[in-house]
């Protein structure tokens, strides 16, 4: 699946994983964009060959710089948007982008050359202060359904 379909002149679909990434602590890690101030969960696109699932460690990995992750739950979060293109007015841009849970298996970490391109950042929050600190209400959105389902 290549990360973005041209449907038409006018539309472009962008499939992009990610990760719900947990420590022992039960804290969920929240990437820091320094570039525009917002929290989030961290993902990014889908190569060519890559299953959502190969994608979604993947770019934990780089914008984590955690080594050892796993995906621990068949359950998943999926979001969809719409939005219009910021360089062309007549381009609309469908994000559907899917989010997985994992587990950290150690602390192992290493600096990344994504998180210094992207300005990368984040830490490790409760799901209270996680909800709390998620910029974009689809991501409290996920967090609260896991604090509900108590994932």
């Amino acid at each position: 699946m290549n990360n973005i379909k041209k449907e038409n002149l006018n539309k472009s679909i962008h499939y992009t994983a990610g990760g719900i990434l947990k420590n022992k602590d039960n804290q969920i890690f929240l990437i820091f964009n320094k570039n525009r101030r917002t929290f989030q969960l961290p993902k990014g696109h889908l190569e060519k060959g890559e299953t959502s699932k190969m994608a979604a460690i993947r770019e934990v990995r780089e914008e984590t710089g955690y080594r050892n992750i796993k995906i621990i739950s068949q359950k998943s979060f999926k979001i969809f948007f719409t939005f219009k293109d910021r360089f062309d007015n007549n381009l609309i841009n469908q994000k559907h982008t899917i989010y997985y849970i994992m587990k950290l298996v150690d602390e192992e970490r290493i600096h990344t050359k994504e998180q210094d391109d992207e300005k990368l950042g984040g830490d490790w929050f409760y799901i209270d202060d996680a909800i709390k600190k998620a910029s974009f209400k689809n991501i409290k959105n996920i967090l609260i359904e896991m604090k509900n389902l108590s994932i």
